[in-house]
């Protein structure tokens, strides 16, 4: 059994499982980025998922939220280097639904860690502080 996360929006992560052929029982969880571990532990333990079991985690590296792929990318990272998890990183630059997404992946495609696809440059603005 797989983990699926999908922290791309800064208002929400969906969580999900992926047997290999299939994805089952999402879950879209509310809530801002420092929540994310908190959310991420609670729906595996509400699947009766113990980390132990699973094989590796499939992360969607946006594009997105560059404040949600930051903040739950380090999350993702960290959590499968602490359980010895390999990371499949999936960028949805289709804007496909998350079922869609990986019923096709490569789950040998694995990485150290993931980084993030913001889908466009940064927009960084000088400070309108006035000293």
């Amino acid at each position: 059994m797989y983990l699926v996360v999908s922290p791309t929006d800064i208002t929400y992560a969906i969580f999900g499982l992926f047997n290999k052929e299939m994805l089952i029982n999402t879950k879209k969880v509310n809530g801002a980025p420092e929540e994310f571990l908190a959310h991420l532990l609670r729906y595996l333990e509400e699947q009766g998922v113990a980390v132990v079991n699973l094989e590796g985690v499939i992360v969607e590296t946006g594009p997105g939220s560059a404040t949600s792929l930051r903040a739950g990318l380090a999350v993702m990272n960290t959590f499968a280097f602490v359980h010895k998890l390999p990371l499949i990183p999936v960028a949805n630059t289709e804007d496909k639904i998350l079922k869609e997404l990986i019923s096709n992946i490569d789950l040998n495609k694995t990485v150290a860690f993931v980084t993030p696809e913001y889908g466009r440059e940064p927009n960084i603005t000088k400070s309108q502080k006035t000293k």
